[in-house]
């Protein structure tokens, strides 16, 4: 979460739910770039995966 307060400021907020089970990693943010995102978190070897939802989102985001 350190990470992105320096590197990203456009991130609102973030958390990490330890209790569920996939350990799911919240991002609010207005204008944040994916690949950017998934880039940085890259770079300091953290490994994520976006829920299916969560794509089909932003494709219809992306495409309108």
């Amino acid at each position: 979460m350190q990470i992105l307060k320096v590197n990203m400021p456009e991130v609102q907020s973030a958390t990490l739910d330890l209790d569920d089970e996939d350990s799911i990693f919240r991002i609010e943010t207005e204008g944040c770039s994916i690949d950017r995102l998934t880039s940085l978190l890259q770079i300091h070897d953290i490994k994520v995966d976006f829920l299916d939802r969560f794509i089909d989102e932003n494709r219809r985001t992306d495409t309108a």
